[in-house]
């Protein structure tokens, strides 16, 4: 028993087989380029890592400024790692900006951060 003209079935397995596939692919891809930003964004930490220990050891400066910047601070033997880091609150932003505007001076006497 058939509802709709052939025309039309061949339409909407058509259809239905295009978006089984946007299924498959647009999550894949979306994984692909969050991992491509995560690497980016790691390569950007790696990069600031090797300009403190730049800073703080002179005699380093000569240090190679290689487009993968993980793989510089590897050979040069130091590991960036979590506790390198300091995670603020969420709600820091927010407290901070309005003590300053709060304050009876102003937000221009108040540095924030």
């Amino acid at each position: 028993m058939r509802f709709f003209r052939r025309e039309i079935e061949v339409t909407l397995k058509m259809a239905g087989l295009m978006i089984l596939i946007g299924l498959i692919v647009l999550p894949a891809a979306w994984g692909y380029e969050q991992r491509r930003q995560a690497r980016a964004w790691q390569n950007v930490a790696c990069a600031y890592r090797i300009k403190e220990v730049t800073r703080a050891a002179p005699f380093m400066a000569r240090a190679e400024r290689a487009p993968d910047a993980c793989a510089a601070l590897a050979r040069l033997g130091i590991q960036l790692s979590e506790a390198d880091f300091v995670l603020l609150p969420a709600s820091y932003g927010v407290a901070a900006r309005a003590s300053a505007f709060n304050s009876p001076s102003g937000p221009d006497s108040t540095r924030v951060r």
